[in-house]
């Protein structure tokens, strides 16, 4: 996802377990400060908010999580669904905010 305001772009890094944030203006790489865990799809709402779909930090774990920046920018995210997403695979999120996850039948 590309946020429109800085041109930086966000990509899920599944194999290493972590989301890379590219500068847009430098292309300088870094990770963001995030737990290891199996990230499969990345998105941003109207404010700059990122919304990650994670599996889980293991492949052997059910517990399937959509992740939300608590505020643009901060690199701070909670949990937004209560209870697990089989198998999350990306998120898209609208112009009101509402958040659509995909999901898949197996790891």
């Amino acid at each position: 996802v590309v946020n429109p305001t800085t041109g930086d772009i966000f990509i899920t890094d599944a194999g290493n377990k972590a989301v890379r944030k590219i500068n847009g203006s430098t292309g300088v790489v870094s990770s963001l400060n995030l737990a290891a865990s199996f990230y499969a799809g990345v998105g941003m709402d109207a404010s700059g908010r990122l919304y990650l779909a994670d599996f889980g930090p293991s492949v052997q774990t059910d517990a399937g999580r959509v992740l939300r920046e608590t505020a643009a920018g901060s690199g701070v995210f909670a949990q937004m669904n209560s209870s697990p997403v089989l198998s999350p695979r990306d998120v898209a999120v609208d112009s009101t905010g509402n958040a659509y996850v995909t999901q898949s039948n197996s790891r």
